[in-house]
């Protein structure tokens, strides 16, 4: 046994006093108030700063960006789901930094500068703040050395030089990234830092970018920063700076580097979208105020530093995306008045084969000719001038002079009969757009005005878009409000019209006076039985248009107002969309929130209403109060057993999305968490079956056992665990399988008017898998329930039930399950293929899904952006579509090919909804109305369907059958339109 002695153990006592230290910490910490849509609201963070991090208490990081007198607004730098309301924050003192080191170049990186290629981790010594400031005006230099890009036409005719910033834009499809990435192949050897950002692109498109870099030589060199379609707006938005922190790394050290940013327009998108769900005010196309600002300390990073800072260099070629080559919109109009020119690509050009398609007289560089070196500028001196000329000949436009008094769009005629439109009015001539090939016309031979549209002295009260009658009986609208006359444009070939001859309104819009109490877009009814809708509220009348041609109304005859807009008082908590009953049974919609009434819209005409009869909300949407630790998406119970999905985690109370009608919940019922977010049960049963958005059977077959389950909503698989589309998928169709191939693992964007068969080309594809151990997903969102039995029947019928699922929420179905409907299907085509199996998921559509989002937003109080849509509907989209894949062996080599639909309106692709998911999707195919109706089927635009990936997947039986097809095709069409335009004049004649 071993004795210590007391002064033994008082020496032990007192080594260990000695060894104490006492460190006092202070924590600025916070509590969660709200969040959602990647956005928190923090209360309590009183010493944070602008831009600074702080870390949540399950892990998440996030940056403080609004700071507001009761609260901080915390954008999340992840998907934060595990937050919960009432957890607290810390503020961590540092604003957002990345380390850096040489150990980055040929490595995959994401806005956190963490390696998402599989190599692991890298060592770094060093870091830097993301945001930095750019080298001030004493420390640059100017732009003295060339920066070789290896593109003919840019290094002779747009130079750039190295600390310049060139922009490069154009259209959707043009070689916008095949420019910026053939520089930097062309960088190999120039001793050349390269740093490549991707912002909110696919991620197959990354990856073959990325697979290129190596195959080529150019990862040695090179670091790729990589945020795809699906990530957070939040990395979207970051991206850019990290790429610029770690290009300013070797720039400070003396060496050159290269920085693509492809492209700006989604960075843009993504802070717009922060900026909405932050409520922040909404500017020009529902961008914040300082968008501006976002792009300029970005770009004016770029420098030829002097030798105070190592005479390093940073060359910028951000990239901007354009509409139709509109190059006035908001973002390309910011950026091109940051940059020192722009490289203009051509969706002309690039059709007619020419690549680069650089359109060289619109493009410039207005610094990077000081750069050219001597040889490059006597070789090619007075090329671009040559280029100019020759495209002004081949372009040579007809002019007309003498037609003084000729207006904007009107119809004029040459002497041999044709016929053109006037639009460029100049100080001496006026340019005319020829209907027909002009081939007859001469110089000098006379054109005349057709006279279609009339200047009309006298109609003081006209309003825009009256209808006016002329003396002998011609009918034209009053467009041209002018201070002395008004332009009409007439309906009709107005020949019998003469100078002076008398003109009259017709009263189609009538000014009402006494309606005070009229709602916008309220039905009224004059004394004698016309209907007008009410539209212009003035202080002292209204301007109503009527249903009608209105002759029998007299000045001084009564109007009323018919009612069928409804002023409710006392519906204190009713939010706007939501649904209202009347106490006879009328349902309306709450859409003005006022002070002290609400204003519902009736659907039905409402006569039964009595002034003061009750209304009562009809609770499609529930706000719940005390679930304190509820996590955003969570799945929440109530009392009688609907079940809901936590959106809105607010500071007094949870904003919930029935998945039901919910008419059984009353107020004051319990409601309690689930702990789970959504998620369903996966298996072979589901195969052959028809189910709904909770994966519950709704084919009367019984229930379907499943020992696993998937989230809803799963991340999409990685850049690296990804490989390039090489296999087809055979649709059956010839059009598609021989000019337009989908390759296994696609994402192919099926779109056309209401009417022109997106349905059937779906469902055939399904159809024509048979054989083919394909298994395939048919999701219907918000179709018509007999669309959708029709489907199934044809199924059943033809034998394709055995290999496919289908998963629908018809036009009745709540909204929250038809927004639920295609992750739903997109987890059981992941089931399948996680397990080394093809899979096609066909999503119809994706439009009635964006719908269906925007009135849950609404619903929810949520800021609208554009056409009412929230901020974050982008990316709805782009994580569902992200999803589709061809995995490599690390995941078992299968694939999910995704064929989404689109509906747009009358052809107009460029709305909100097509142009989102067409950025997302790798081709589209176009379904023609006019085709259709001529009896085509399917009625496939070859001309401008295509398909980015599906060639190299394409069978080399089909190339060489199919090789010219296209060409013969668009020849064909274009032979038939010349030939149609000569019957149209044979006609004429």
């Amino acid at each position: 046994m071993v004795t210590l002695r007391a002064d033994e153990i008082s020496n032990i006592i007192r080594e260990r006093i000695e060894q104490y230290s006492r460190e006092i910490k202070i924590v600025n910490t916070g509590t969660v108030l709200q969040v959602g849509d990647g956005i928190a609201r923090v209360h309590g963070l009183d010493e944070v700063m602008a831009g600074e991090l702080v870390e949540f208490q399950e892990g998440t990081i996030g940056i403080a960006l609004n700071l507001e007198s009761n609260n901080v607004g915390v954008v999340l730098m992840g998907d934060g789901l595990m937050i919960q309301e009432g957890s607290s924050v810390k503020a961590t003192g540092r604003i957002a930094q990345i380390p850096v080191s040489e150990g980055y170049l040929g490595r995959v990186i994401n806005a956190l500068a963490k390696p998402i290629d599989g190599r692991g981790e890298i060592s770094a010594s060093e870091s830097r703040l993301i945001e930095s400031p750019a080298p001030g005006i004493i420390s640059r230099r100017s732009v003295y050395e060339p920066l070789q890009t290896g593109l003919i036409a840019i290094d002779s005719m747009i130079p750039i030089g190295r600390g310049q910033r060139e922009l490069i834009i154009g259209d959707r499809q043009t070689g916008k990234t095949a420019v910026a990435t053939d520089t930097i192949l062309n960088q190999k050897g120039q001793n050349v830092i390269c740093v490549y950002v991707a912002i909110g692109q696919k991620a197959s498109s990354v990856a073959q970018v990325v697979t290129t870099f190596r195959e080529k030589g150019a990862m040695e060199y090179t670091i790729v920063v990589a945020e795809t379609a699906d990530s957070p707006a939040t990395l979207q938005y970051l991206a850019p700076y990290t790429g610029a922190a770690l290009a300013e790394f070797f720039m400070y050290r003396g060496q050159h580097t290269l920085i693509i940013y492809d492209d700006l327009s989604k960075q843009a998108q993504a802070y717009r979208q922060m900026s909405l769900l932050l409520r922040r005010p909404p500017g020009r196309e529902a961008y914040p105020g300082d968008v501006f600002y976002l792009h300029s300390r970005l770009l004016e990073r770029a420098a030829k530093s002097n030798s105070s800072l190592g005479e390093g260099s940073m060359t910028a070629l951000p990239i901007v995306e354009t509409q139709s080559g509109d190059v006035s919109a908001y973002i390309p109009t910011n950026v091109i008045s940051i940059t020192d020119g722009q490289i203009f690509l051509s969706a002309d050009l690039f059709n007619a084969g020419i690549r680069p398609a650089i359109n060289v007289g619109i493009s410039v560089s207005r610094v990077g000719s000081a750069a050219q070196i001597k040889a490059m500028k006597q070789v090619a001196g007075k090329s671009k001038l040559e280029l100019a000329q020759f495209t002004e000949l081949e372009a040579f436009a007809q002019f007309a002079s003498g037609l003084d008094e000729v207006m904007a769009g009107e119809l004029v005629e040459f002497q041999e009969g044709t016929i053109g439109i006037a639009l460029n009015l100049e100080s001496n001539n006026v340019g005319v757009v020829l209907m027909g090939d002009g081939l007859m016309i001469q110089e000098g031979s006379s054109v005349k005005a057709t006279g279609r549209i009339a200047r009309v002295h006298g109609l003081d009260e006209v309003m825009a878009g009256e209808l006016v009658e002329f003396q002998e009986g011609t009918i034209g609208i009053a467009l041209n409000l002018e201070s002395n006359n008004v332009g009409v444009v007439l309906m009709g070939d107005g020949l019998m019209i003469q100078e002076g001859s008398s003109v009259k309104a017709t009263g189609r819009i009538a000014r009402v006076h006494g309606l005070d109490e009229v709602m916008a877009g309220e039905l009224v009814e004059f004394q004698e039985g016309t209907i007008g809708i009410a539209l212009n509220l003035e202080s002292n009348n209204v301007g109503v248009v009527l249903m009608g041609d209105g002759l029998m109304i007299q000045e001084g005859s009564s109007v009323k107002a018919t009612g069928r807009i409804a002023r409710v008082h006392g519906l204190d908590e009713v939010m706007a969309g939501e649904l209202v009953e009347f106490q006879e049974g009328t349902i309306g919609i709450a859409l003005n929130l006022e002070s002290n009434n609400v204003g519902v819209v009736l659907m039905g005409d409402g006569l039964m209403i009595q002034e003061g009869s009750s209304v009562k909300a009809t609770g499609r949407i529930a706000r719940v109060h005390g679930l304190d630790e509820v996590m955003a998406g969570e799945l929440v119970e109530f009392q009688e057993g609907t079940i809901g999905i936590a959106l809105n985690l607010e500071s007094n109370n949870v904003g919930v999305v029935l998945m039901g009608d919910g008419l059984m919940i009353q107020e004051g019922s319990s409601v309690k968490a689930t702990g789970r977010i959504a998620q369903i049960p996966v298996s072979e049963g589901y195969l052959g079956r028809v189910i709904n958005a909770l994966a519950k059977p709704i084919d009367g077959r019984g229930e379907i056992s499943a020992s696993e389950s998937r989230l809803i909503e799963s991340p999409a698989p990685g850049i690296i665990s990804r490989r390039s589309v090489y296999e087809p998928l055979q649709t059956g169709l010839i059009a598609i399988d021989s000019m337009i191939p989908i390759g296994r693992g696609q994402r192919e964007l099926i779109i056309g008017d209401r009417q022109t068969g997106k349905t059937a080309v779906a469902t055939d594809t399904i159809l024509n898998q048979k054989g083919q151990n394909v298994i395939c997903v048919y999701v219907a969102i918000g179709q018509k329930a007999s669309s959708v039995a029709q489907v199934v029947t044809t199924f059943r019928e033809k034998g394709a039930m055995e290999y496919t699922i289908v998963v629908a929420e018809t036009a009745d179905s709540p909204a929250t399950l038809q927004y639920l409907a295609p992750y739903t299907g997109a987890a059981l085509a992941e089931f399948f293929m996680y397990r080394g199996q093809h899979t096609l998921i066909i999503y119809d559509d994706l439009s009635k899904q964006a719908q269906a989002y925007r009135q849950m937003s609404l619903l929810l109080r949520r800021p609208p952006g554009r056409e009412a849509y929230p901020g974050d509907v982008f990316y709805l989209h782009s994580r569902l579509l992200e999803r589709a894949a061809k995995s490599n062996s690390s995941l078992g080599e299968g694939s999910m090919t995704a064929l989404p639909i689109v509906e747009t309106q009358s052809g107009d692709v460029s709305a909100y909804i097509p142009t989102n998911v067409i950025s997302i999707t790798d081709g589209q195919i176009f379904l023609s109305a006019d085709l259709f109706n001529a009896g085509i089927r399917p009625a496939i635009n070859v001309g401008i369907s295509v398909s980015r990936v599906g060639s190299a997947a394409q069978i080399k039986a089909m190339k060489q059958v199919a090789g010219k097809s296209k060409l013969e095709l668009a020849q064909f069409t274009e032979l038939e339109a010349f030939a149609q335009f000569a019957s149209d004049l044979d006609k004429a004649t």
